[in-house]
């Protein structure tokens, strides 16, 4: 209630503080809910559309290898849906659009100041030709890539980091993490 007041049109009427939050969730909302509910409204605020990122994981047991391909398809959905601390740190979901303020959860380059909580604004994407072609031609509000992106592009603010890969002053490649994770506690089914 101290960011958005309750009322009947406050789902219509949000206001670009409310909009701009890199974090804002009711009581203990569960993590994944709050920050694509925000990308969501970020998006409807900016009239822009999103883009959704998904993990693509990769079982490595000869059980797991043995499956179909509709079984592997429906595992791979059950783990989209896991909290990062279960895969590694990487989240199953990404939903992303032009303008949109993220944090870094993890430390990626002491020497450009990119430390785990340094805020950016997504400012570019570099996407597989399928992707590139299929976003060219969409009005949809929403479109989930079928590759991950070769790099996203983060505009940082307030720092003095030195070039990177011949970006824009200020501007970060952040390109797709491998995560080795496990699926049981002892540890086999990677």
């Amino acid at each position: 209630h101290r960011v958005l007041p309750l009322s009947a049109d406050s789902n219509n009427q949000l206001s670009d503080a409310y909009a701009m939050a890199p974090y804002i969730h009711p009581y203990n909302c569960h993590k994944y809910f709050a920050l694509q509910k925000r990308a969501l409204q970020f998006a409807k605020a900016k009239r822009r559309q999103v883009v959704w990122i998904r993990a693509l994981d990769t079982p490595t047991t000869a059980k797991d290898k043995a499956l179909s391909a509709e079984a592997l398809d429906r595992a791979r959905k059950l783990w989209l849906k896991l909290h990062d601390m279960q895969t590694g740190g990487i989240m199953g979901l990404l939903p992303l659009t032009w303008g949109m303020p993220l944090r870094f959860t993890r430390t990626l380059d002491k020497e450009r100041q990119i430390f785990t909580l340094t805020r950016c604004v997504l400012v570019g994407w570099e996407l597989h030709d399928l992707d590139k072609e299929r976003l060219a031609g969409s009005t949809e509000p929403e479109l989930v890539l079928r590759r991950l992106p070769k790099r996203l592009c983060v505009k940082l603010q307030n720092t003095n980091m030195p070039q990177h890969h011949g970006l824009e002053p200020q501007v970060y490649a952040v390109t797709p993490l491998r995560a080795i994770w496990f699926r049981d506690a002892d540890k086999n089914a990677k």
